[in-house]
């Protein structure tokens, strides 16, 4: 599985979950948050911050 579609799996966690953002990078196995944040900014259009709110 891609890294990019493993970051709509985690949208689902974000809604879902009240796990630190950093939990869920690695939830998602990505072991940069930096990094996670850009492919979840490309999939979503938004930070994962964002997201949650």
């Amino acid at each position: 599985m891609s890294k990019k579609l493993s970051s709509a799996q985690c949208g689902i966690y974000e809604k879902n979950t009240s796990d630190s953002i950093n939990a869920i990078c690695g939830l998602c196995d990505f072991d940069d948050h930096s990094y996670f944040s850009k492919v979840f900014k490309e999939a979503y259009g938004c930070s994962p911050r964002d997201f949650r709110k």
